[in-house]
This record gives structure tokens, sequence and C-alpha cells, in this order.
């Protein structure tokens, strides 16, 4: 291989590189801007409870009742 392909090849591997990294810091930034934007976060407040499931004692009792 020559010295001229192994130089490109670096450069190239450089160049993938210094875009990933260039990806990477600007993804950072927006989180870190928007973040910022929006101030703190609330959590979202949790979902309702589910009503309560009456066991099978439960039904029989309120059946006898009525």
């Amino acid at each position: 291989m020559s010295r001229f392909m192994r130089r490109a090849r670096a450069r190239a591997r450089r160049s993938i590189v210094r875009r990933l990294l260039d990806v990477l810091r600007s993804l950072l930034r927006a989180f870190v801007w928007g973040s910022a934007a929006l101030g703190p976060v609330a959590a979202p407040p949790p979902p309702p409870p589910p009503p309560p499931i009456e066991s099978r004692e439960d039904q029989s009792a309120s059946r006898d009742q009525q």
C-alpha cells in the first residue's frame, strides 16, 4: 500500500471521528439549551390509580346485602 493511501485512510478516519464528535456536541448543546429554556422540568403527574377491583368475596357479600 502506498504512503498516499495510508495517509488518505487516516485522514478519512479522522474526519469521520470529527464529524461524529461534532454531531454529539451539537446534540448535547441542543439538549442543554432546551432544558435551560424549559427551566426546571416538573415530573409528569402520576397516572390516577385504577379503581379497586372487588374480590369474589366482596361481590358475593354485596349480592347478599341486596
